[in-house]
């Protein structure tokens, strides 16, 4: 929101509404001060989203004034406000925005929620463990039918989001859509799908699949760096092939902002085929760093669920001397992860898939994270890890 819209909304008279609410006063430093403060942006996040506009006065539920805040320390009042905010929150809201916004000399501070994907959410500050809903006269806590619903929406996102994902490696194991003449190549995938592409939000931003005349705003492939994009039936493609034709390599960006990438893993080696999983890890962080700035220029709609799968797998081993378990496994569709925003780090919320990979073929967990959970590619030995 700008200072035009807050002093139209004013003008007007705006009433509070399911997405808006306004504050004269920042929240107290006490327990309940701070408890009411939750339970406001709690119920704005497993409803529609919204605005929480400190600086305006009310008059019988309608926009009166912008008194503005008296607070000389902005910058401190925001990042407390995220403080109590990530602290008192169970699951942890993706998408909140604290800013302040100058109008006429006065100073309104906005907290703005996303719609959740994740919810229901509770306040769990101090021993607290209540859900909360937004309603057209404020928020109140949520009926056993309400969460029970809620929690059952939240389920269908992450099952759509993975009945995807097996569509895909199906398509690919098929006659029709397999990637390479190769029989005994070794494939990976990495599926990686906003959680709004499978809600009935009107307000899905959409992905222009034209390919950018700037190369450096184009999204290279995960193992190639390849720039070569044009546009597809369903989105924006990049793909490379080999002398016969066979794919190499491929990444689809769809128009809602779906991905799926497709790499050569491994191959069959002198005496057994052999999935290449530590490398393969590596370069699977340093493309989810690349695609984060990417997103983040393209107005990317977080939060969304990485999928890493594996096929054409069967018998396969990774190169090391601590294990000689083949896997039976031909298709391996592992755990999802969860991308909150930009900022996250690749190899720390990858590494459920990771451990998930690397226990297939008898290990605890993936070789490459240290005892204090830093991914570090050097501990890949393949004669010895």
């Amino acid at each position: 929101m700008n200072s035009l819209e807050l002093q139209t909304l004013v003008a007007a008279k705006r009433p509070e509404s399911l997405q808006i609410e306004f504050k004269r006063d920042l929240p107290g430093g006490s327990d309940s001060a701070k408890s009411e403060f939750l339970a406001d942006v709690c119920a704005l996040a497993n409803a529609a989203g919204g605005s929480l506009l400190f600086g305006i006065s009310e008059q019988d539920g309608c926009a009166n004034e912008i008194v503005g805040l008296s607070n000389d320390d902005l910058d401190k009042t925001r990042l407390w406000l995220d403080g109590i905010i990530r602290s008192g929150i169970e699951p942890r809201l993706a998408r909140v925005s604290i800013h302040t916004i100058e109008v006429d000399g006065k100073t309104v501070v906005e907290v703005a929620i996303g719609q959740s994907f994740l919810r229901p959410h509770w306040v769990s500050a101090r021993g607290e463990r209540r859900f909360y809903i937004r309603t057209s006269v404020g928020k109140a806590p949520m009926s056993i039918d309400e969460v029970r619903t809620a929690f059952r929406n939240a389920g269908d996102v992450f099952g759509l989001a993975q009945k995807w994902r097996a569509d895909c490696i199906r398509h690919l194991n098929s006659a029709g859509g397999r990637p390479s003449s190769e029989p005994d190549t070794i494939w990976m995938t990495l599926h990686i799908c906003p959680m709004s592409a499978f809600s009935e939000s009107p307000t899905t931003p959409y992905f222009d699949p034209r390919p950018p005349s700037d190369i450096s705003k184009r999204l290279r492939t995960v193992s190639s760096d390849n720039l070569n994009c044009r546009p597809h039936y369903d989105g924006l493609l990049t793909e490379e092939r080999a002398g016969d034709s066979s794919v190499r390599e491929r990444l689809l960006i769809r128009r809602d902002f779906r991905i799926e990438a497709l790499w050569k893993g491994g191959r069959q080696g002198e005496h057994a085929k052999i999935l290449f999983a530590g490398h393969n890890e590596t370069t699977i962080n340093q493309w989810l760093d690349r695609f984060l700035i990417w997103a983040t220029e393209n107005g990317y709609p977080f939060p969304a669920i990485a999928l890493l799968s594996v096929f054409g797998a069967q018998d396969s081993r990774v190169p090391s001397s601590f294990s000689h378990y083949p896997t039976t496994a031909g298709t391996m569709e592992l755990r999802p992860a969860f991308i909150e925003d930009s900022t996250i780090s690749p190899s720390a919320v990858m590494r459920d898939a990771y451990d998930h990979l690397w226990q297939t073929y008898g290990f605890n967990h993936c070789v490459l994270y240290d005892e204090d959970g830093n991914f570090d590619q050097s501990r890949y030995n393949p004669r010895g890890v």
